[in-house]
């Protein structure tokens, strides 16, 4: 499959894949905050189209992000910081059930500590956490504190990939015995925000980022891998040492290969599909 990043699409919750401490999402009521330094439009959209959830606040420090939320949804309250908002869960101003971060991947962990120790759920954007170490505690402590934790994983919703599972689960196409998915665009001169600067220790990079869906697609269609082989490639290092551009060779249990590329400095891009 061949794409170009797109409107985020699908929906807040569903089934759990990180540690499961409460009842099954969405439950009625649920009172929720969105804490985001990117694009405010996929996950207030989400969440505000289930009557389950209740968009209760919008945490932002960008003024023209603040505008649009206001516009958007007049009746949410807007808060410009994360310490802000925890001062007034704890001075009981503000009741929340669930914090949805969109924030970069290097605030993930502390942020997610916080609403922990509050007793809140998490939906936390992708890449969770940029160290693996980081990813068992937040596990480990949402467990200890009997509350929920998942991953925004929108594309599992895209319709070119609900379409392929269909086939595959339908045996349209056989035996699959290889697999090709890709990322790929012209965009040498970056995204213009956190994206372009982050270091890979701090989460950034194209592997880090779009590598998670293609990732993730993957397992979803084909099971665990048991080997995996990866390049990555940068083009510039005039703002961080991330990749900008990354190819992944899973070998899945059930015998298939995933072929897996990213890529933001293609002029042209490969295959739309190949299995």
């Amino acid at each position: 499959m061949g794409r170009t990043p797109g409107r985020c699409t699908g929906r807040v919750g569903g089934k759990r894949d990180v540690a499961d401490g409460h009842p099954e999402w969405p439950r009625p009521g649920d009172r929720v905050v969105l804490e985001s330094s990117t694009r405010l439009t996929p996950r207030c959209t989400l969440v505000a189209a289930d009557s389950a959830y209740s968009l209760t606040a919008v945490v932002t420090s960008q003024a023209e992000r603040a505008r649009n939320a206001q516009a958007s949804y007049p009746d949410t309250l807007l808060i410009p910081t994360a310490e802000e908002m925890f001062a007034r869960i704890d001075s009981r101003e503000l009741e929340l059930d669930l914090v949805v971060l969109g924030t970069p991947p290097g605030t993930h962990k502390n942020l997610a500590l916080e609403a922990f120790r509050r007793k809140l759920a998490v939906v936390v954007d992708k890449p969770v956490v940029p160290a693996s170490t980081d990813a068992e505690e937040l596990i480990s402590t949402a467990a200890d504190e009997g509350v929920s934790l998942t991953v925004f994983q929108n594309r599992r919703w895209d319709g070119d990939f609900l379409t392929l599972r269909r086939l595959i689960e339908d045996g349209e196409l056989g035996d699959v015995h290889t697999f090709e998915s890709r990322f790929e665009w012209w965009m040498p001169e970056g995204f213009g925000n956190w994206r372009g600067e982050a270091s890979l220790n701090e989460g950034g990079g194209i592997l880090h980022d779009l590598g998670a869906h293609l990732i993730d697609q993957a397992i979803e269609l084909f099971g665990p891998v048991v080997d995996v082989y990866g390049e990555i490639s940068r083009f510039d290092s005039a703002r961080s040492d991330a990749d900008q551009a990354a190819f992944v060779s899973l070998l899945h249990e059930s015998g298939t290969r995933s072929r897996l590329w990213m890529n933001s400095h293609a002029p042209q891009q490969g295959p739309a599909s190949k299995s």
